[in-house]
């Protein structure tokens, strides 16, 4: 990759929030969903940057689709899919199927599943 001088980047919540607001209509109605890695927030520029990216209890599920009150489930950015990790802890109603309520908890396990660990070599070798 060739030496490109990018400008620091740093995170605005007011303007991610400002952008949440100006676009939601549009986006609990798009279809397909949007992006939700932040392909409208990040300069395109920066995508070519992230090595890694690590994505913990993606909602993808039934019970999930329900908590989203009928707007679709986010999906990765192709910008992004390709250096992403998408991890689901076993039984995560998040992000798993079939539901299973005596394991709701799973999706609070992510700390001590070993995933992160996992998340962390992959990303390190990425580097």
């Amino acid at each position: 990759m060739a030496d490109v001088a990018i400008s620091p980047f740093f995170l605005d919540s007011e303007r991610l929030q400002a952008i949440a607001r100006e676009r939601a209509a549009a986006y609990r109605s798009a279809s397909p969903y949007p992006y939700a890695v932040i392909d409208d927030f990040l300069p395109p520029a920066v995508a070519d940057d992230v090595a890694a990216v690590a994505v913990f209890g993606n909602p993808r599920s039934a019970h999930a689709a329900s908590l989203a009150g009928g707007a679709p489930l986010p999906v990765i950015s192709p910008l992004y899919a390709p250096k992403t990790i998408d991890q689901c802890v076993p039984d995560d109603p998040i992000c798993s199927e079939p539901f299973n309520f005596l394991a709701f908890f799973a999706h609070d396990s992510y700390a001590f599943s070993g995933m992160a660990n996992d998340a962390a070599k992959f990303a390190a070798g990425r580097l």
